[in-house]
């Protein structure tokens, strides 16, 4: 049998070399089957950037596509929360200061 053969086969016996047993048959440790894939972890929550469209992590402060800061600005005339892409205030009408 050539190297190759042995290589595939899991040696000159023939018991199969992928997924199978190690050690030859001796002891009882099992090979992890590598068919399986492993868990996938939960995706993370997901929001669009204000400047590009992009998808980010919720809660993250800067696109990591364009670079935009994702952190609500205050308004100049009345102090409440202007949205990133907000050019107005929604309760006073105030136009956002660059």
């Amino acid at each position: 049998m050539g190297w190759l053969e042995r290589l595939m086969m899991g040696g000159h016996h023939g018991r199969g070399g992928y997924g199978g047993r190690h050690g030859g048959g001796h002891g009882s440790y099992d090979a992890p089957d590598w068919r399986e894939a492993p868990p996938r972890p939960a995706a993370a929550p997901m929001t669009t950037c204000a400047q590009c469209q992009a998808a980010i992590a919720l809660g993250a402060q800067y696109c990591q596509h364009c670079g935009a800061s994702q952190k609500p600005t205050l308004c100049s005339g009345c102090g409440d929360s202007l949205a990133p892409q907000a050019r107005f205030c929604a309760r006073c009408g105030q136009e956002r200061s660059t």
